[in-house]
């Protein structure tokens, strides 16, 4: 849990993205 630095990022932008389109 502690190499989730950088793809804490990504899966953030990626998890944003979808969540919006799912959302919406």
């Amino acid at each position: 849990m502690r190499k989730t630095k950088r793809v804490t990022i990504k899966d953030i932008a990626e998890l944003a993205g979808v969540s919006k389109a799912t959302a919406s």
